[in-house]
Formats: C-alpha cells, sequence, structure tokens
C-alpha cells in the first residue's frame, strides 16, 4: 500500500467576534450603587437611542442603536483588580490614579462588536461616559489597559472614531537570556486571531512590535485577515524592499520547540492558547510559492532605519479628521516661547509613482510659525516619491493638506489623540 503524507489543513484567520468588556470606574462610587439611575442615564443619553434598558437577573440588559446599528448591551456593577501585565495607557491626574488603584469597583459594559468594529468600539465608549459621567479612568479588559476618563469624555463627545490601536494591544514580556515574546490583546473582540513573534530579542523587539501593531491596524480596518500561510503586505523596508508577512497556528509553530521556552506550551496553561498565530515573513514571491515562510529577524538590517508602514485610507481620513478637529490645540499651544511642533503634510506624488493606491506621501515638517490655514516649516525626512524636494528645506505649507500634528512640550508630547492632557485632571506627560 502507498503511504501518503497528511496533508495540514490550515485555518483561517477570521472567527467569531469575542465579547468586548470595558469598565467605568467613578470618582464618586455611590453614582454607580443604584441601577435605576445607570438606567435613566441610558435613556437620556444623546449619544446614541436607546430601544430598550431594564434590570434583569445578572444586571442591566439594554438595546441600543448606533449609525444603524443595533447592539445588545449588559451593563453590571462589580469590583475589579488590575493585574501585574495591566498598563496604563494614559497619564492620569494623581487625584484619578489613586481612585483607580484604590478602589475596586466599577460598572461594565459587554457587548459584541458589529461589523465596524471601530463604530462598535465607538459606541462602547459613549455608553461608558453616559453612564459613568464622572469617571476617574476606564479599564479594557480586553487590552489589559487603564485609559484616561478625560481622554474617554473627549472621544465620547465626538463624532470620530478613535484610532483602530485602542481596538488592541501588544505585550512583549522578556526572558532571562534576552529574548522577547511579542503578542497581541484584543483581535479576537475584533473577530481575527491574535498574532504574534516568538523568539524576538531586547534589540529588535520594538521593530518587531512595530509590524505586529502595523498588522493589527489593518486587519481592523479592512475588516479580515487572511488564511494560513497565505501573504499579507504590511509596508517597505528603508531599503525600498517589501514587508510581507504571513502566519501559521501556534501550535505547529511549538512543534519540536522546549515547552518551557518563553511563549511556549509551559506559558499557554491558562491563556495564549487559542485563536492565535505566529507571524513570519516572505522575502520574495518565490518563497511564497513554495510557501518557504522565514522568522522576522531577517529583515532585522533593513527594518532598523526609517521603515515605512502602510495605513489604511480609512486610517488616513480618520487621522486627518482628528488632527483637523483639534488643530485649535496646536496653534494655541505652539505660541508659548518652550513648545515646538511638527506636521505631517500629504504632499502629491511624481507623476511616475501615482496610482489608485498611491497618490499622496505623508511627510513630517518642523513648524516655525502658523498663519491661518497655512504655516511656515522645515522639511524633516527625505521623501520616497518626490524627487524635487529634499531634507531641511524651508517652504509653505497648506494646513488643508494636514495628517497629523505633535506637539513637544517640556513635560512630554501632545499628539491630537492625547489633547486630554491639555484639559483639566487630564493628567500631566
Amino acid at each position: 500500500m502507498f503511504g501518503f503524507k497528511k496533508q495540514r489543513v490550515l485555518r483561517p484567520g477570521v472567527i467569531g467576534k469575542t465579547t468586548s468588556y470595558m469598565m467605568a470606574v467613578p470618582r464618586d462610587v455611590e453614582s454607580i450603587k443604584n441601577p435605576m439611575e445607570i438606567i435613566e442615564r441610558l435613556k437620556n443619553g444623546h449619544l446614541f437611542e436607546t430601544d430598550r434598558a431594564e434590570l434583569g437577573e445578572n444586571g442591566i440588559e439594554a438595546v441600543i442603536r448606533y449609525k444603524e446599528e443595533t447592539r445588545r448591551v449588559e451593563i453590571l456593577a462589580e469590583t475589579y483588580e488590575i493585574g501585574p501585565l495591566y498598563t496604563v495607557n494614559h497619564h492620569l491626574s494623581e487625584e484619578n490614579y489613586k481612585i483607580l488603584t484604590q478602589s475596586d469597583t466599577g460598572v461594565t459594559v459587554a457587548m459584541t462588536f458589529g461589523e465596524d468594529v471601530l463604530t462598535s468600539y465607538h459606541l462602547q465608549l459613549k455608553i461608558l461616559d453616559t453612564i459613568v459621567p464622572d469617571m476617574a479612568g476606564a479599564i479594557d479588559f480586553c487590552t489589559e489597559r487603564v485609559l484616561s476618563g478625560v481622554w474617554v469624555r473627549l472621544a465620547a463627545q465626538t463624532t470620530i472614531q478613535p484610532s483602530p490601536d485602542y481596538l488592541y494591544a501588544v505585550q512583549a514580556v522578556s526572558g532571562e537570556d534576552g529574548e522577547v515574546w511579542i503578542h497581541t490583546h484584543g483581535l479576537n473582540r475584533c473577530g481575527a486571531i491574535e498574532v504574534e513573534i516568538l523568539n524576538s530579542d531586547t534589540e529588535n523587539y520594538q521593530n518587531h512590535s512595530s509590524i505586529l501593531q502595523t498588522l493589527a491596524k489593518r486587519i481592523i480596518s479592512d475588516h479580515t485577515f487572511i488564511e494560513e500561510e497565505d501573504a499579507f503586505w504590511v509596508g517597505r523596508t528603508s531599503n525600498g524592499g517589501y514587508i510581507v508577512v504571513t502566519w501559521i497556528s501556534y501550535k505547529e509553530a511549538l512543534k519540536g520547540c522546549k515547552r518551557d521556552m518563553l511563549g511556549g506550551l509551559d506559558d499557554r496553561q491558562e491563556a495564549h492558547n487559542k485563536n492565535t498565530g505566529v507571524v513570519y515573513v516572505y522575502l520574495d514571491e518565490e518563497d511564497f510559492k513554495k510557501k518557504k515562510y522565514r522568522h522576522i529577524s531577517v529583515l532585522n538590517e533593513a527594518i532598523a532605519d526609517n521603515m515605512l508602514v502602510m495605513y489604511s485610507d480609512e486610517e488616513t481620513q480618520r487621522m486627518r479628521a482628528l488632527a483637523k478637529e483639534r488643530l485649535h490645540y496646536f496653534t494655541e499651544t505652539i505660541k508659548q516661547e518652550e513648545i515646538e511642533g511638527l506636521m505631517k503634510i500629504g504632499l502629491a506624488v511624481d507623476e511616475e509613482y501615482r496610482d489608485d493606491n498611491n497618490s499622496r506621501e505623508h511627510i513630517w515638517f518642523h513648524v516655525k510659525e502658523v498663519n491661518g490655514m497655512e504655516a511656515q516649516a522645515v522639511l524633516t525626512q527625505e521623501p520616497y516619491y518626490i524627487k524635487n524636494l529634499h531634507e531641511d528645506t524651508e517652504m509653505e505649507i497648506d494646513l488643508n493638506d494636514l495628517t497629523d500634528w505633535i506637539l513637544y512640550t517640556p513635560d512630554g508630547a501632545i499628539t491630537p489623540d492625547s489633547v486630554y492632557l491639555l484639559e483639566k485632571d487630564g493628567g500631566t506627560p
């Protein structure tokens, strides 16, 4: 009898969405003790429509409409504990930090995201802000992060969605010999596998993490992900090469590995043992045809400096809208003598590089002076797709082409996303 090798069944990168759990921690715990008051806040809220809200066996059950989508939501006052691997994602005022670390009670909002996961996440923030309008902070249990209550309020009150970066987190766990295991949290609630990198190291893990971040952001914006061993383009290397990633099941990746290695089976007894894949790269088309995937370290030198990551048009539009909506924070703060600022401007690329997917290159400028919707600025980098424009060129930029900005203050950096730091109780960088 002939023997045939059994072909491995390849797994999909898309899964059923898991529940998203987020909690608001009030500055005054008395404000959440009466569930009927929370229901009343839901019904009187102006950020969404509440079709139904009533007290059930395990808490408040509500049906909420937002942007033509209906979500079933469960709301429960409960105790919490911030685990040792949780990160405080935002700067907090001393008072709010004290409340978050010394309190043990908050209100959890549990919901399953709809088709547009960013819209659903934004709705979850709006619900938290509505039921706990004076919060010290919020805890995202899916990403193991603590968020500023001031940031939640500003994010909830605008129509512009938060960055996809808030829907997931990248954690780096280091071992005794300099090895690093990098993995995401939060993508499962978005309907995709978590992604990870094994056997990174302390010298290169930040660049490796950037690739995971770009991959996660693209998964969210594309609303889908590839099957095992398929190819996914995420960016360009500093020498102009392509960064093309793939993934395989963690079980397949760990075959032949010691159980006690960092990220090995011993580290997956309670978590990271379902719906997660290890990321590798294809160096060229021949690699892809042969399914010869390689460890990401083969790109270490090529991504060490000025790696170009790719953003979706949707994310570029979101960043541009937020930067413009909050531009007044920049123009007012930059007037202070000790403050410096950068602006990212989308400039038309040369005709030879122009196509449907590449019409503008987004470049950082150092701003010298702002006058209305124009600014005098100096180019901080060498463009890829504009031959006659070079680093250190001083020119007038049109703020209608603004994509992003950043302020450098004596206390730290401020971006359109972190303008909460300039608000009362926002904390200091």
